[in-house]
């Protein structure tokens, strides 16, 4: 909401600006619908940009007309304003009153305290999926989610950016996106899911009458920008790797968690567990990926391979991935066994996870001992030797690693 200085509510532009005071209206108990109170050739508008009332000299505005302010249109309309100073004239309705004269919604102002809105007379005006009904053929159509009014309009476009842009309106994004929080994001129908965001379901952001929501934002955990302000990057979920823009939490690599959203960015909360670990809880765990490599000594970017994150683990050069746990495989803990980490044949002692094979694994699903969480296929594969384990029915050894000297390789 603007905030004007002295004593005016609205007008035009220049009154935010001390520059032309003149236009400025000042706030009057004047009576709305219909409109009364005030001197003769002046009527009572209702000004959305301050949520107060105040008499002017009427305009000629009707239904539709461009407007900058609620005075330019006639009694008993107001302009419905977007981002860049400009706007509509719209029938001015009282939300209480139910539905407008003509059985058009009337649409709350979002940011007003008081029961004001707006006659959504004709439904939208123009099409923000595609950008069309515009009549100015240069022009495109937009949703702004953020705008005092919450309006679906027709603009000339300022730029084309993308999901996750940092952006101030919403037609500096291309068509079918909108601005909500300073990033461009996809626009979607409620109720509807968003194949841009792994199926995950439409959000509402702003009250509207067309049912129009915002996909939910994948973002880069490693990124710097993509987020709003104040917010950054992280997994959301325990079992996917699906990501938000969130306050993350202010645990630290090792701490105990049981969220996501309790560690700290570029950490996740996961049930790794390595030698000296508490192995009834999970842990904060640093992410990597092929460019963010891990900063521990002897670190390792385990279950990378296929996937676009990694885990960081510790190496264990030594450890042989097809030992039994009576032996101890190297790792120096019965609770912990040899695993090959990724495509180079790298091993690192960790708690074993569920999968058996052929069952889809990466860093947060992971295989059982003597499996190998094979990037081709995305899949948990027996791991074999062609000497203490063999492959069954028409499968066979397919030479991966050499292990302190043996030839290691995946059952397909």
């Amino acid at each position: 909401m603007t905030a004007f200085p002295w004593e005016f509510i609205g007008g035009f532009p220049g009154c935010q600006s001390q520059i032309d005071p003149i236009t400025c209206v000042s706030e009057s108990a004047c009576n709305l619908l219909p409109s009364g109170g005030c001197p003769p050739n002046e009527a009572c508008y209702y000004f959305p940009e301050s949520d107060k009332r105040g008499c002017a000299q009427e305009g000629n505005g009707t239904n539709g007309a461009f407007c900058r302010t609620s005075s330019e249109c006639r009694k008993d309309f107001v302009c419905v304003l977007s981002g860049n100073n400009q706007g509509t004239c719209r029938l001015l309705c009282d939300t209480q009153a139910g539905k407008c004269s003509d059985g058009s919604e009337c649409v709350r102002f979002s940011e007003s305290s008081s029961t004001w809105g707006y006659c959504n007379t004709s439904g939208m005006q123009c099409n923000p999926f595609d950008g069309t009904g515009c009549e100015n053929s240069t022009e495109r159509c937009f949703y702004y989610p953020d705008d005092i009014s919450t309006i679906v309009h027709c603009y000339d476009p300022r730029d084309s950016l993308e999901i996750g842009d940092s952006c101030s309106y919403s037609d500096q994004c291309q068509v079918g996106l909108a601005c909500h929080d300073g990033v461009c994001r996809k626009l979607c129908q409620l109720g509807s899911t968003c194949e841009s965001a792994n199926g995950r379901a439409c959000e509402e952001v702003a009250p509207n009458p067309w049912n129009l929501g915002l996909c939910p934002l994948m973002c880069d955990i490693f990124a710097i920008d993509g987020c709003p302000v104040g917010s950054f990057c992280i997994f959301e979920n325990p079992d996917d790797m699906d990501t938000i823009c969130a306050t993350p939490g202010v645990g630290m690599s090792g701490s105990t968690c049981s969220s996501h959203l309790e560690c700290d960015r570029l950490l996740f909360c996961s049930d790794i567990l390595e030698s000296g670990l508490d192995s009834s809880t999970h842990h904060c765990r640093a992410v990597c990926n092929a460019t963010h490599s891990c900063s521990n000594t002897n670190g390792v970017c385990a279950f990378l391979d296929g996937s676009p994150y990694g885990v960081c683990v510790t190496k264990a050069d030594g450890c042989d991935p097809l030992e039994t746990q009576d032996n101890q495989m190297g790792c120096g803990d019965a609770n912990l066994f040899c695993f090959v980490v990724d495509n180079a044949g790298q091993t690192a002692c960790l708690n074993e996870g569920s999968l058996e094979g052929g069952q889809p694994c990466n860093f947060i699903h992971r295989c059982r001992h003597g499996y190998f969480c094979d990037p081709d296929g995305g899949i948990c594969r027996k791991v074999c030797d062609n000497n203490h384990v063999t492959c069954v029915g028409n499968q066979t050894c397919e030479t991966r690693w050499n292990i302190l000297g043996v030839n290691f390789g995946v059952c397909k």
